[in-house]
């Protein structure tokens, strides 16, 4: 950075300014440095016109990128090599800068000499008294795929994890006012929630009056999970409709025993197919296979 300091030897009071200093202590030629710098840079460095768009000054790393000719570049607007569903946009964005204004961050893709087209984000700014962009460029492409193959994997998890949901809580439309959840394998805090959810849903949307809860496949029931069944109970109760549970193993009945779970608001049958008579009984019509 350049520094002002005052020279006892001046008439004038304005400060003098010492040059930039090389390790030689000579003064560095600032015109042919500045080329270097604007030749070496790793990004896209380029001027062009207010007006009429083309390309004034480029560096190398233009022609690295898109494989064109610096003639080749100057040669058309720089909107002919822009994306066709990105020209209102680089549109917009060259107005701001005709309004003074400096555009950060803003991506457009560039068509290249082989016909591809490649990402490029841009921090550009203007001098509207000599009618020139000034923009450094660069090519943002590996990183855009990363997010893009990213989002991707983010989307497949989701509906992995939809799917793994729905088999983990499947709902059966047994009749037209009863539905089956059944149950197998660990029930933890996250499940329990879900089970809950679903059950609710599929009571609301299926106007089910009796929900039968088979926990056949479960081979351990805690506090929590008995908690969950009772939450589960109450909250179904407030839509009108019965829970019956069904599948109680031995062990698990002597642990909702140990817990001295109030199971009260809960219909308990032994089997599924003894809460389905149950539920015949209580005048649901069972829906045909055929339907």
């Amino acid at each position: 950075m350049d520094e002002e300091i005052n020279n006892p030897s001046s008439d004038s009071d304005e400060p003098a300014v010492t040059p930039p200093q090389n390790s030689n202590d000579e003064p560095i030629q600032s015109q042919a440095d500045a080329t270097r710098f604007f030749d070496l840079a790793l990004d896209m460095l380029c001027t062009a016109t207010l007006d009429t768009g083309y390309f004034q000054l480029l560096n190398p790393m233009w022609e690295r990128v898109t494989g064109y000719t610096k003639e080749e570049l100057r040669a058309q607007p720089f909107l002919s090599f822009v994306h066709p569903d990105d020209v209102e946009g680089t549109i917009e964005a060259a107005k701001l800068l005709n309004q003074g204004h400096k555009v950060i961050s803003f991506t457009n893709r560039y068509r290249c000499k082989d016909g591809r087209y490649r990402w490029i984000e841009w921090l550009s700014n203007a001098d509207t008294e000599q009618g020139l962009i000034y923009a450094a460029a660069r090519d943002i492409t590996e990183r855009k795929e990363h997010e893009d193959e990213l989002r991707r994997q983010n989307e497949l998890l989701m509906r992995q994890s939809e799917t793994l949901r729905e088999l983990a809580t499947p709902l059966i439309p047994l009749a037209d006012n009863v539905i089956i959840m059944p149950l197998i394998g660990h029930i933890d805090q996250d499940r329990s929630r879900q089970i809950m959810e679903v059950l609710l849903e599929g009571v609301s949307n299926n106007q089910a009056e009796i929900v039968i809860i088979d926990i056949t496949g479960v081979q351990m029931v805690d506090t929590l999970i008995a908690n969950a069944l009772i939450q589960t109970a109450r909250a179904t109760a407030l839509l009108g409709a019965q829970v019956v549970l069904t599948g109680v193993q031995p062990q698990i009945a002597q642990t909702l025993v140990a817990l001295d779970v109030d199971l009260s608001m809960i219909v308990t049958r032994s089997t599924l197919q003894e809460g389905i008579v149950y539920a015949i009984q209580s005048g649901a019509k069972i829906i045909p296979d055929d339907v």
